[in-house]
């Protein structure tokens, strides 16, 4: 499962394909970009099975997922990930 699109998930998701990785890639789109349309279609134009679902929808489909990737946008000086819309991640550092 992947949400929205990041060049470096695609590119590995291409290799995994041509390395002979028998996958399904779930791609997880968010509005108002709708950037998750475009790595459907480069993804599928290079051979790779995808479902696409928008994010309203992935409780129906997480049940399948084995794994997660999500592109980070950047990273916050405290480890916290700033990503697509609809995602969250928080690090929480021991003291």
């Amino acid at each position: 499962m992947v949400i929205g699109f990041n060049l470096v998930i695609e590119r590995l998701f291409v290799q995994a394909k041509e390395q002979g990785f028998n996958l399904t890639v779930i791609v997880v789109d968010t509005c108002p970009s709708f950037s998750g349309r475009g790595l459907l279609k480069r993804l599928s134009a290079q051979g790779v099975p995808c479902i696409y679902t928008l994010i309203q929808g992935i409780s129906a489909l997480v049940s399948r997922t084995t794994k997660l990737f999500i592109g980070a946008s950047y990273v916050l000086g405290n480890g916290g990930v700033v990503s697509q819309m609809g995602t969250s991640m928080t690090a929480y550092l021991a003291s």
